[in-house]
């Protein structure tokens, strides 16, 4: 599938009102500011200078609920590259300069500043949108953030329910083509009927978790059923058209009532057992 480009229009009415908050973070003279969701510190640049950033930062973040994905990443990056300055004297701003973010945030912030690429962070995107894409390598960060850049008018519900199941589709799908010829067909059952995220589908398939048990096929229930029909004419000298047509009659509507039986399991059951492969 095509790379889709993520796009930056300077004029939306969001990015005019991060501005200002980039004018004020340019003053202190520590931080380059790259994309309207990066900065980079500057090597050099005084440590009261680099306090007073972060400290503008989480002023700002506890104010602008519009911008709170650039400020998180700002948070992030300033963190970040703080510790590649200053090397441990960056943790002086874990204190009154970061006020209202506790530990687990700002680990949470900094881990997806590292993982999602300056380039392909979506000012008018939820974070936590970009956290659910920050495992993705760059290019498929900026195919599915750009999908979910064109529908930004529907929300962030929409997003979840249609971006991120074609995501887990593809990269699903992508697992499944790589295996065995032998092996497609049995997997691509197991993820077709669980609601099964591809992560957990690759540690089934390496044996880290348990596989959920599959259901028979319909022609494996409809064989059985012709199978157990056939029994009752054993010893018979003739069959009638007509039997013929009575025994597929039964076992189709067995077969029917097996299928929507073990549907019915298959949601509600929540056994688990690893299944002998062939």
């Amino acid at each position: 599938m095509e790379a889709e480009g993520v796009s930056y229009t300077m004029s939306d009415p969001i990015v005019k009102e991060a501005e200002t908050v980039i004018h004020r973070i340019a003053s202190f003279k520590c931080a380059e500011v790259n994309t309207p969701c990066s900065l980079v510190i500057r090597p050099g640049a005084a440590i009261a200078s680099y306090r007073k950033t972060v400290e503008a930062l989480s002023f700002y973040a506890e104010r602008s609920r519009k911008l709170d994905t650039m400020l998180r990443f700002m948070v992030g990056d300033a963190l970040n590259h703080g510790e590649e300055v200053y090397g441990e004297s960056y943790a002086c701003v874990y204190g009154a300069e970061l006020r209202g973010w506790d530990i687990s945030t700002v680990h949470n912030v900094r881990s997806i500043a590292r993982r999602v690429l300056p380039e392909n962070r979506v000012i008018g995107l939820s974070f936590r949108m970009h956290a659910d894409l920050a495992s993705l390598t760059g290019d498929e960060q900026r195919q599915y953030l750009a999908r979910a850049q064109k529908m930004q008018d529907s929300g962030e519900t929409a997003f979840r329910r249609i971006v991120l199941r074609q995501l887990n589709e593809d990269k699903g799908n992508a697992i499944i083509a790589g295996l065995p010829d032998h092996k497609q067909d049995y997997w691509g059952e197991v993820f077709s009927r669980g609601d099964i995220h591809y992560t957990k589908l690759q540690a089934m398939i390496d044996g880290q978790l348990p596989v959920p048990a599959t259901p028979k096929s319909p022609a494996e229930y409809l064989k059985a059923a012709v199978r157990d029909a056939r029994q009752e004419f054993e010893g018979r000298q003739e069959i009638g058209a007509e039997d013929v047509v009575d025994v597929l009659s039964r076992a189709l509507w067995k077969t029917m009532q097996a299928c929507a039986a073990k549907e019915i399991r298959w949601k509600k059951d929540e056994t688990w057992a690893r299944p002998v492969e062939g």
